[in-house]
This record gives C-alpha cells, sequence and structure tokens, in this order.
C-alpha cells in the first residue's frame, strides 16, 4: 500500500475514532446528567399544598384571599397538610392558632365542625326525604329525631275523600334542622321531618304528595308491628258512627261476682 493512502487511512480512522469518542462522551455525559437530576428530585421532591399567603392569626377563617397554593419539598412538608384537593372541606374553617406566611396549613391546626352530617346518619341503600307535617298539629310538642311514624294518605277518587296507610315505621332522621345525633333536639312545631326510606318509598312519598296530603302518626318506642291495608271514607265513618251504639249496648260489665 502506498504511503499517501496508509496515511489518509489512518487520518480517516483516527477523525471516526475521535467522532465516535465525543459522541459516546455526550451520551455518558446525558446519562449522567439524568441520573444526577432523577437523584436530586428524589431528595427534593415537592407537592402542591395549601399555606398562608399572609401572617394568620388565631380567629381568621381560611378564604382564598389569605392562602394560595405552593410547591413545597416534601422534606420539610408536615404529614397531612391540606393540599388543593381537600379546599371544598376546609374553605371557611377557624384557624385555632397563628400560622405564619409561606407556612403550611393542617387539619389539627383547625377548629373541627362537631356538627353531624345528614349524609352520615344514613345506611347504606337509604335515602333522605322531607316532607311537611301537615295535619299533624296534634303531634306538636312530641315529635324528635329517632321517633318511628307511620305515614297516611288522604287523596279525592271519584268525588269521595279517601285515606290509607302509606308507609309504616319510618325513622325521624331529623325534624326542622334537629338532627338524630344533636345532643339537643327541639319539639317540632308546624316544621318540615326528614325520613330515612329506601328509594322505592321516597319516589312513594313524592307521588303521595302529588295526589293528596299526608298525615303522620307517632308509634310507641317498641311497637314494631306492621299496618295492616285499609280504606276509610265517609261511608266507612258513618257506618262506623251507627254500629257505635249497638257495640256499646253488647258490652258485658261484671262487678264482683254480679253480672
Amino acid at each position: 500500500m502506498q504511503p499517501a493512502i496508509r496515511g489518509f487511512l489512518l487520518l480517516a480512522g483516527a477523525g471516526v475514532a475521535g467522532t465516535l469518542g465525543v459522541v459516546l462522551g455526550d451520551r455518558q455525559l446525558e446519562r449522567r446528567t439524568a441520573e444526577i437530576e432523577a437523584a436530586l428530585q428524589s431528595e427534593h421532591a415537592t407537592q402542591p399544598a395549601i399555606v398562608a399567603s399572609r401572617d394568620l392569626a388565631a380567629g381568621d377563617r381560611l378564604e382564598s384571599g389569605n392562602v394560595s397554593l405552593r410547591e413545597i419539598p416534601l422534606t420539610y412538608l408536615p404529614t397531612a397538610s391540606l393540599v388543593e384537593a381537600d379546599w371544598s372541606s376546609y374553605a371557611d374553617a377557624e384557624l385555632r392558632e397563628s400560622v405564619a406566611a409561606g407556612r403550611p396549613i393542617t387539619p389539627s391546626q383547625l377548629r373541627r365542625d362537631e356538627s353531624v352530617r345528614l349524609a352520615e346518619l344514613l345506611e347504606t341503600g337509604d335515602r333522605a326525604i322531607s316532607l311537611p307535617l301537615m295535619g299533624a298539629s296534634s303531634l306538636s310538642g312530641f315529635l324528635y329525631p329517632a321517633d318511628r311514624i307511620d305515614l297516611m294518605l288522604t287523596y279525592r277518587d271519584e268525588g269521595s275523600r279517601r285515606t290509607v296507610p302509606l308507609l309504616n315505621d319510618i325513622p325521624v332522621l331529623a325534624v326542622g334542622s334537629d338532627l338524630l345525633e344533636t345532643t339537643q333536639a327541639t319539639a317540632v312545631s308546624d316544621r318540615d321531618i326528614t325520613l330515612a326510606v329506601s328509594p322505592i318509598e321516597a319516589a312513594t312519598i313524592t307521588q303521595a304528595q302529588a295526589m293528596g296530603e299526608i298525615a303522620v302518626a307517632l308509634r310507641g318506642e317498641l311497637d314494631d308491628l306492621p299496618v295492616d291495608d285499609f280504606l276509610i271514607d265517609a261511608q266507612h265513618l258513618q257506618l262506623t258512627q251507627k254500629q257505635a251504639p249497638a257495640q256499646q249496648n253488647a258490652v258485658e260489665v261484671i262487678v264482683g261476682d254480679r253480672q
């Protein structure tokens, strides 16, 4: 091989080797850089948290104007700090202690609302439905949450008003705004009551309200007996009144050993 050609090949080989070295070096540098960045991100990972946008004092309420969302390194983020998804549950909550500007806010720094939510009282499958206490004036002052009631429907059919049993042994969740687990219950006085019923029973009550008037009958505390179907109308009342004297005459009175 001629010296000129050999020199050219050596020069070309050196160039290729140099280029490969640069490429491999760049890739190695990029890989190492990525590893360092991943390590730094792992050590300094952040999470958006709700922080005080200014110094807040005890008694202040959380509002959109005094808090903000900020990326906080997990290393410095207190456990259970409020995040964006928590805002709807804690908006307008009252602080029980001061919080410095920029500091994350935790539930322990807020006063808990001790009131009971209606949804917490419902068992799986139940629905809450409210109805006014029409026709229940005799229960004024005697109906409380946790009582159990029967419902009767009075409606008009072919010109005659009729009363039939609607639902029975229904638990009362609330009377007005007084819930089942509140410490003080206020007696009912021309207010709505809220009942725990199944979806079908809720639909039954809704339809009955459109048909006529619903009356409430209070059950005894230990009374869980079913109610037989019946229908009461004007004709039935007249028949009952006519039979009353005969029934009274048929009553046997025994005094001592004499009849």
